[in-house]
């Protein structure tokens, strides 16, 4: 929908001026970054897991964490999560792991194609950015992708996770 609205924009017709996005699973790659954040950790203990493993053990307490604690910083809910991980998998998560994996936002992987997407559309659109994570985080993300959003709005400015 928003692709066809964007193309009829560009041949003159301005149906749309703004366009917003979540980040993590539109923008940048979270699934590949999480797995990277994991790896190390899971080959350190001699976790035998796939990657989708890993990234389905944080699917099954994101949610959980984030409406249990929603003011809590996104470094915050990933270091939580850290010890869920651990926990289920039977295997130990030191301070600095979890510390560490509470930092990995700003290392997950743009998608490929959302750099090019996004400085062509920024030149006929406002962007604008709704996400769940914290400013800092996001901060680091938006180097990746860059481009300067008209707007952003994150967990931390509204003090709730989505979908709340």
């Amino acid at each position: 929908m928003t692709y066809r609205l964007a193309c009829r924009a560009m041949e003159g017709i301005h149906l749309v001026e703004a366009l917003s996005f979540d980040v993590y699973g539109t923008l940048i790659d979270w699934e590949t970054g999480i797995a990277a954040a994991l790896r190390p950790w899971a080959d350190r203990h001699g976790l035998l897991i796939s990657d989708d493993a890993l990234t389905a053990a944080f699917a099954r307490h994101e949610t959980q964490v984030q409406t249990e604690h929603p003011t809590w910083l996104y470094p915050n809910i990933l270091s939580e999560l850290m010890w869920r991980i651990g926990n289920d998998l039977d295997a130990p998560v030191t301070e600095l792991e979890a510390a560490a994996f509470g930092r990995s936002v700003g290392q997950w992987p743009a998608f490929p194609d959302s750099v090019a997407s996004l400085r062509r559309l920024q030149k006929r659109f406002k962007l604008i950015v709704l996400s769940n994570v914290d400013n800092v985080s996001l901060r680091l993300s938006n180097d990746r992708l860059g481009v300067t959003f008209d707007a952003i709005v994150s967990a931390e400015d509204v003090g709730a996770y989505k979908p709340s």
